[in-house]
């Protein structure tokens, strides 16, 4: 989609600041004609105009395989086709925000030209809303599209006719359509408008639906991600330092990090290193008390070979020491310790958390559910809901937005969809309208009013 204009076009200056958006004052053919045979399209407005963002902003329905040029000059935008147009299809000429005027760039917010190749103009619309599935949010760079043909692949394989774009709500409104059956998609943008990409946000609807007159229900989508496989993180709920024995810039050292901070309780000792382990040998560590007792522990490597972690049974407010021997490990890069290295371990007390006990009320019991805390975005506590009733302890003192989690397969976290093979809906996760401020060493009791999906 092109664009031309004049260059150093200086608008006249002084008196009072524009603050109207362009008005058209004249089109030919005329907007909301029929039997259009026209290859242009010639509009006229009240003052200079220019045309920004255009791919973002302009969405041409039906769709063409090579979008019309656009000329600008001054008052004037001439819109040329490039395709043949349908028979019998109404044309919706949508710019979005793209027009505004040239002097103070006052959008003419949604400005739009219509007009049907055949003796009518359809004018039935389809209505409704995308969220994403996993959060309840709303993304508005999602594309809604919609497909006269019916089969599972047009996705992946047609440039979709039909195209909505998402408001501040998630709300869509596709318009001036053909009665009939269609199957609708919402896709990212920038994953192309005719394809699945798995990588970016999808949506579908199971089944083919029913444009039609005093069409009663709105359309509601709910949009994923498939999951990357193999993503593992270690414990990150503080600052990663330095071990003694493996200084930043011994070169020939095996160089490991680790959370001097008091460990959550439950939680493993971490170490990292900034190259895969290639040898552990467990007879070069030991984990004692205090008092230098020993303590039974295992060890595992997460899927990069960088995080070690032992496992064992720490004791809220415990103190700990770990000694690894220089020949304890061995870096992919064939590095090991110099030396004996003796670190200290911290588990946080019982006084240092919180708790919480929350009552659903409007929750269907015969729907298993997850309540969730989230922090950044991130779920970082669950617990199932049983009886209408979920309760959390050794919650970390903070504020928590919480969700409730429809967990259809039981399994305690969200699960993305899936399409086309097999086709199967993502999980829903609906937030919930309190925040949760946890304090040490007090329980919040609180009721909740679910709300409908």
């Amino acid at each position: 989609m092109g664009t031309t204009g004049c260059a150093n076009i200086v608008p006249p200056q002084g008196g009072p600041k524009d603050s109207l958006p362009p008005r058209l004052v004249r089109s030919s053919p005329p907007d909301s004609s029929t039997n259009f045979r026209s290859g242009r399209i010639t509009l006229e407005f009240d003052e200079f105009i220019d045309l920004k963002d255009l791919t973002r902003n302009v969405l041409f329905t039906p769709t063409f395989e090579n979008n019309p040029r656009i000329e600008v000059r001054l008052r004037t935008m001439n819109i040329i086709f490039k395709d043949s147009l349908a028979r019998n299809s109404t044309y919706t000429l949508n710019f979005g925000n793209a027009l505004v005027d040239m002097n103070e760039s006052n959008v003419l917010r949604n400005f739009t030209y219509i007009f049907s190749t055949g003796p009518v103009l359809d004018s039935l619309s389809l209505t409704g809303n995308v969220i994403n599935a996993e959060d309840g949010t709303i993304d508005t760079t999602l594309l809604v599209l919609l497909y006269r043909n019916l089969a599972d692949t047009a996705v992946e394989k047609e440039r979709a006719p039909y195209l909505a774009r998402l408001n501040a709500s998630g709300a869509f409104r596709l318009v001036n359509l053909p009665a009939g059956q269609y199957k609708i998609y919402a896709l990212a943008e920038s994953g192309g408008r005719n394809y699945l990409n798995k990588t970016s946000s999808f949506a579908f609807l199971d089944s083919a639906i029913t444009v039609a007159p005093n069409r009663p229900v709105p359309v509601r989508l709910f949009a994923y991600k498939e999951r990357s496989s193999g993503s593992t993180t270690g414990n990150t709920s503080a600052p990663v330092v330095p071990v003694p024995g493996a200084p930043k810039g011994a070169e020939r050292r095996l160089r490991l990090g680790f959370i001097s901070a008091p460990l959550d309780i439950g939680k493993p000792i971490t170490l990292t290193a900034d190259a895969p382990f290639r040898r552990i040998d467990s007879a070069g560590m030991q984990l004692t008390d205090t008092s230098f007792r020993r303590l039974p522990f295992s060890t595992s490597l997460d899927s990069t070979r960088r995080i070690l972690s032992f496992n064992t049974t720490l004791t809220p407010g415990g103190r700990y020491k770990l000694i690894l021997d220089q020949n304890f490990a061995e870096d992919s890069l064939g590095r090991k310790l110099l030396k004996t290295d003796t670190l200290d371990v911290a588990v946080k007390a019982l006084s240092e958390y919180g708790a919480a006990s929350l009552r659903f009320t409007g929750l269907d019991t015969g729907v298993a559910a997850v309540l969730q805390l989230v922090q950044n975005g991130n779920v970082v506590r669950s617990a199932p809901v049983v009886n209408n009733q979920a309760s959390l302890e050794l919650i970390t003192p903070a504020d928590y937005s919480l969700r409730l989690l429809y967990d259809r397969n039981r399994n305690g976290v969200w699960d993305p969809g899936s399409y086309p093979s097999p086709k199967r809906q993502p999980e829903i996760a609906v937030p919930l309208s309190k925040t949760l401020s946890v304090k040490a060493g007090f329980t919040n009791e609180i009721e909740l009013a679910v709300p409908p999906l």
